[in-house]
Order: structure tokens, then C-alpha cells, then sequence
């Protein structure tokens, strides 16, 4: 897991140090200086200055003109500026004989060896003292004792030779850094100085590397990974080709394995006076309010009318702006479901409910998204009517009817009309009984007829006879709309 270090210090007008030991790794003391201080005013340049690790790369690298150098100078332009320091360190290096300690071995060059007259252009030779050469050269000992041997290049006139080479094996999907030191003789222009090009089998690592400041050891590093490869052939060439002045050493070659130290993060504050804006809004009286990060509860809107509220935001230079809120609160919208309906639901089992608000969304318990709704059983209905910042519900309830059997004391199958022929129940009675039976009896006790169907139908006959002139009496027995057990007798006259 990566590791990340987070400092902020709150002082004006005062370096600030930050020491970071990294621990569990081989990264040594890190220690931050901030200058003047990491609040500053506007329009303030500040140095960041990094030591006690191997390599540097601060971020975002498009801030800095070069991120791998350990001080950096800015200017920081937001109110809350972020500086992510990425800092890593080499395991042993890969390469053979990097210091030249073995002498004039285990690499290849397009150079040649020059010994120690080393008169012509494109030749090298290893020695402790470049005064050793020649005495064109100012004397000057090698990067790390003083007392070992480093290579000394005379450059060549052709631009693209390989100074130095080897090829070493590497694990797959590895990060490596690829490091050394230069060592400019004399003093001469810029244009006649070595521009050393750095390749992993033939592709570029950075840019070219043109020593700036003459005899004094300057190192240069890159990173690189190793993806699907398994050998890496690294090169140091020359792309100057200056027959003067384009001298230089080299020395302390190293080629390793990458270990990353945690990132450390620092903050800089720039201080200003907040701009403040203003908003207004309202919302629907004990209703709660969300909006544009501003939270009011149920409860405050139920008591305040205006309600003021201010929270800190940051704009797109992360400066700090305040935001004022005033919030009206308004009466809700009334809201009511009338009956819609002429007739009486007890006489048509049906009615339409509708909603009357000013809100435009319903959802009934019906599930419906109508303003009205057919109902045609009894009991208690509801809607909910919105408009995406505010609800309300209300209810409408229908009573059961109260059942009553109205059935006809005769009936007229013997006039032939059509009309009276038979004795039955109405589809209205037949929907609001169950459990049904009848039985028809004649004046002396016998039965005439007996059905358990409710929509049966007696046309006045008993033994295929019609019985005109004759009274009977029935007994019915069925559950009504309550589920109540009820008993109905009656009598019949057939004409």
C-alpha cells in the first residue's frame, strides 16, 4: 500500500522544515524546507527544497520547469496549492565495474582507447586525474574518493556515438533507475559543450544532458521499466559533435532496481479576503431542505418564516468564498379528493375519486398516476401528491353499504309477455351475497324447488305444471357483504 505524508504548517514569514523518516525502507532522512512559510500572501514566490534521498520528482510536473531537482521555486497561484514530492531510492546497482575500479573493462564504446595521450578526438581513457592525459586539462579526481579511476572522453566530430555500453539481465515489469556523473572540462560555450543522449535498448530515457557548470560532478538519472524485457542494453551517447571544448568524464555508472519511498504531500495557502455570495430559495413549510450543500430539518422550517444560512465553499482557484443562503418559508398547497360521481355508490358499486391540488404528480394506493380513479369496492383510499420538493398525502374513505333484499311477492310466466316470467336475483343482489341457498314450498309443506346457485331461476312450475293461482313461501339463507350469516323468507304468487 502507498504511503502518503500530509504537512501543513500555518505560519507566515518563517522557513518551515519537515523531516520524514521513512521507515521500513532504505530511504534514508527526508527533510522539506519551505520558504518564506507555507501561508503566504498573494503573488509570493516560495523555494522548496528537498535532500537526504536518492531522486526527486515533484508534481504536477507541468508546474516546474525541470521536477527531478531537488529545489524548486513557484509561485503559487490558487489559495490551497498542493506539492506532491515523489522521492525513491536505488537497491544495488546492475552494472559491472560502474566505478572503473577494474580499469578499462566490462563495457563497449565507439571510442577508442587513447591511453594516456589520448591526442585525437573519439577516444577515452580511465584514469584517477585527467592531468594524467594531457595538460589541456585542468586537474580534477573522480565523483566518489578522490583516489579512484573514472573515464575520461575526448568527443567526438560525429554526433550520435556511443560513449559507453553494456547489457545487463532485468526482471520483467520492474522499475530500474538509470544513473550517472559528468564531469564538463573547460569553460567553452554551450554549443561546443557534450549533449550526452541516454538510451535502454534504443529508446531515450529524458532529454538530452548538457553539463552547465565546468568541473563540477553533476549526476543524471532516469527511470525506467522493464515491461516484457528481460535484458536491458543501456548507452551513454554523445550528440555534440564540436572538435573543442567537447571534453567530459564520466563516472559511478549505475543501473538498479527501483525502491519508491512514501509521497509527501505539501500544502501552501495563499490568504485572501472570502468573496461572499448571495442565494435565495424557499420551501414548503415542514419540509426538510438539501440543496447546493445547505441543510435545514423539518423541524426549523416548522417554526421560522425567513432562515438564514452561511457555509464556506471553495471556488475554482480553491479559495475560500462564503455563501449565504436566505430561505423563505411558504405555506404547502392545499389538497383534497372529492367524490365525482351523480350516483350513489351503494346503488351503482362504482365511484370516481379525484384529487384537487395545485401539485402536479398523484400516486394513489391504487398504484394509479390519475388525477381521478374508479373505485368499486369500499374502504379507505389515499394519494400522494408531489412536485420534487414537496409531498402531501391525504384520504378518502368509502363506507360499506348497508345490504338490503328487496324481491317481488309475484311473477306472470301465463301472459306470455316476456316480462315478470320468473322469480330470481338481481346481478346487484347476487354480487354482494355468497353462501347461497333457497328453497320454494308449496302451501302444503311440500318442495317445489331448491337451488344453492344464486343466480338461479324458478319460472312457476312444479312437476312440468305451471301453477297459476298458487301462493308459496320460500326460505333463502346466505352470507350478506358483512360476512354475516342471514335468513330470508318470503312468499310467491304465480299468475
Amino acid at each position: 500500500m502507498k504511503q502518503i505524508q500530509h504537512f501543513v504548517c500555518l505560519l507566515i514569514g518563517f522557513s518551515i522544515v519537515v523531516s520524514v523518516q521513512a521507515q521500513g525502507q532504505p530511504c534514508g532522512d527526508l527533510q522539506i524546507t519551505v520558504t518564506p512559510g507555507t501561508t503566504v500572501l498573494p503573488d509570493t514566490e516560495i523555494t522548496i527544497t528537498a535532500s537526504g534521498i536518492f531522486g526527486y520528482e515533484w508534481q504536477p510536473t507541468e508546474l516546474f520547469n525541470d521536477p527531478h531537482l531537488s529545489e524548486q521555486t513557484i509561485t503559487p497561484m490558487q489559495c490551497h496549492n498542493y506539492y506532491t514530492l515523489r522521492t525513491f531510492y536505488p537497491s544495488s546497482s546492475l552494472v559491472n565495474n560502474g566505478d572503473f575500479s577494474n580499469g578499462n573493462t566490462g563495457f563497449t564504446s565507439d571510442y577508442v582507447d587513447g591511453g594516456p595521450a589520448m591526442s585525437s578526438v573519439s577516444s577515452y581513457y580511465v584514469t584517477t586525474n585527467q592531468i594524467n592525459v594531457y595538460g589541456g586539462f585542468i586537474g580534477f579526481t573522480d565523483h566518489t574518493t578522490g583516489t579512484g579511476n573514472y573515464l575520461v572522453a575526448n568527443g567526438a566530430r560525429t554526433e550520435g556515438c556511443t560513449v559507453w555500453q553494456q547489457t545487463i539481465n532485468v526482471q520483467t515489469n520492474t522499475d530500474y533507475i538509470f544513473s550517472f556523473w559528468v564531469l564538463l572540462f573547460g569553460e567553452d560555450p554551450v554549443f561546443l559543450r557534450p549533449s550526452l543522449d541516454f538510451m535502454v535498448n534504443d529508446v531515450q530515457l529524458g532529454n538530452w544532458f548538457t553539463p552547465s557548470i565546468s568541473y563540477e560532478w553533476k549526476q543524471f538519472y532516469a527511470t525506467w521499466h522493464s515491461d516484457t524485457q528481460s535484458t536491458a542494453t543501456i548507452s551513454i551517447i554523445n550528440q555534440c559533435f564540436a572538435g573543442i571544448g567537447n571534453d567530459f568524464g564520466l563516472d559511478d555508472i549505475a543501473f538498479s532496481p527501483m525502491i519508491a519511498c512514501p509521497d509527501t504531500v505539501i500544502e501552501v495557502i495563499v490568504q485572501h479576503t472570502p468573496d461572499t455570495g448571495y442565494v435565495t430559495d424557499s420551501v414548503y413549510y415542514g419540509t426538510e431542505y438539501n440543496k447546493d450543500g445547505f441543510h435545514v430539518s423539518t423541524e426549523r422550517t416548522k417554526i421560522d418564516t425567513l432562515i438564514v444560512c452561511e457555509k464556506t465553499v471553495q471556488d475554482t482557484n480553491s479559495c475560500d468564498s462564503v455563501v449565504c443562503l436566505y430561505l423563505h418559508v411558504i405555506p404547502p398547497p392545499s389538497m383534497q379528493i372529492v367524490l365525482n360521481s351523480s350516483s350513489d355508490f351503494c346503488e351503482t358499486g362504482t365511484a370516481v375519486l379525484t384529487v384537487v391540488s395545485e401539485l402536479p404528480n398523484y400516486l394513489w394506493s391504487t398504484g394509479e398516476t390519475s388525477a381521478s380513479i374508479i373505485v368499486t369496492n369500499p374502504g379507505t383510499y389515499s394519494v400522494t401528491a408531489s412536485d420534487g420538493l414537496f409531498s402531501s398525502t391525504t384520504h378518502y374513505t368509502i363506507t360499506e353499504c348497508n345490504f338490503e333484499l328487496y324481491l317481488p311477492n309475484s311473477i306472470t310466466p301465463s301472459n306470455e309477455d316476456g316480462i315478470n316470467d320468473f322469480f330470481y336475483l338481481n346481478e346487484k343482489i347476487q354480487s354482494q351475497i355468497s353462501d347461497f341457498e333457497i328453497v320454494i314450498y308449496s302451501r302444503w309443506g311440500e318442495t317445489v324447488f331448491t337451488s344453492v346457485d344464486k343466480g338461479f331461476k324458478w319460472n312457476g312450475t312444479y312437476n312440468g305444471k305451471l301453477q297459476v293461482g298458487n301462493t308459496f313461501v320460500y326460505v333463502m339463507k346466505y352470507k350478506n357483504n358483512l360476512g354475516q350469516k342471514c335468513v330470508y323468507k318470503g312468499s310467491l304468487l304465480v299468475l
